[in-house]
């Protein structure tokens, strides 16, 4: 059953005539007749009795009428609530960010938002995200996005995307990596991500899952650090997929070869499980499942 059922059901009760009918709702005489059809045979119940005077309902339609009037009553309730509810939201929502805007998705959330929800300003900060965990946690902000496992029963996660990891090394090491095993990789300097990074976690798990430890390190806290130091030469690292990938065609770094695919990275959104039902928190999440597709 489809609302256009209900609705032509009411407006043929009310006009008594099918063309009538049709007239008021923009449409033939034989859709309307064909959804009234339905709408019976669906129901198993005869709603309206044709006489020479018109379209008539019968007892059961007189009662039925009364029913589908209060579902579409109860429908426009339902949008005008969602209309006002998207009028009303305004004021400053601070959004954490992990990683680069492209990456995110960004410019098409702050549209969503913008045209959805005009009176909400969406303030930015870029960190880490362990930080912007901490932060949601803190109150310090509504939502964010991160990498890697979310540790805290009170934060609410929606998956996003899962991203192969790839070691990369300065492009004229590749002589020195293109056939390294994943040991004599270990026998080079490295520029290792702080520890409170996802990237960092990732690395080390990853480590200490072949049995081997990096010889020398070199400590960065940013991905746009790490980047900058393997570009200029300074040690291996590794890099979301789609990062290393574009520095290679740039010719600016070399992604080794072997390179397992079991390194992975999820991303995900997040905020508060308490802000579960805040109307702001729903208009974020509406955005990020639209653009995500989750």
């Amino acid at each position: 059953m489809e609302l256009y059922h209900l609705r032509t059901f009411i407006a043929v009760a009310e006009e008594g005539h099918l063309t009538n009918a049709a007239k008021r709702l923009h449409t033939s005489q034989p859709s309307v007749s064909a959804h009234i059809k339905a709408l019976e045979e669906e129901l198993e119940v005869k709603l309206f009795s044709r006489t020479p005077k018109g379209m008539m309902l019968t007892e059961a339609g007189d009662i039925l009428k009364k029913q589908a009037e209060l579902v579409l009553s109860a429908l426009h309730t339902f949008t005008q609530k969602a209309k006002k509810l998207r009028e009303e939201l305004s004021g400053a929502v601070r959004i954490g960010l992990n990683t680069d805007s492209e990456y995110l998705r960004l410019t098409e959330l702050i549209s969503m938002v913008s045209e959805s929800h005009p009176g909400l300003e969406l303030h930015l900060n870029q960190n880490s995200s362990g930080k912007i965990l901490a932060d949601i946690r803190n109150e310090d902000l509504d939502a964010g996005f991160v990498f890697y496992d979310n540790p805290y029963t009170d934060i609410k996660a929606h998956q996003l995307r899962r991203s192969r990891v790839l070691i990369v090394a300065p492009v004229e090491w590749k002589g020195r990596v293109q056939d390294a095993s994943f040991e004599e990789l270990a026998q080079l300097p490295w520029v290792w991500p702080a520890r409170y990074c996802p990237l960092g976690t990732l690395v080390e798990d990853h480590f200490e899952s072949k049995g081997f430890c990096p010889a020398r390190t070199i400590m960065a806290d940013s991905e746009d650090v790490i980047r900058r130091l393997v570009v200029g030469g300074k040690g291996l690292s590794i890099m979301r997929e789609d990062e290393a990938e574009l520095l290679s065609r740039e010719g600016k770094v070399y992604c080794w070869p072997n390179a397992d695919n079991e390194i992975g990275m999820d991303s995900f959104f997040v905020y508060h499980r308490d802000r579960k039902d805040d109307p702001v928190i729903l208009a974020l999440l509406e955005a990020v499942k639209k653009i995500w597709k989750i």
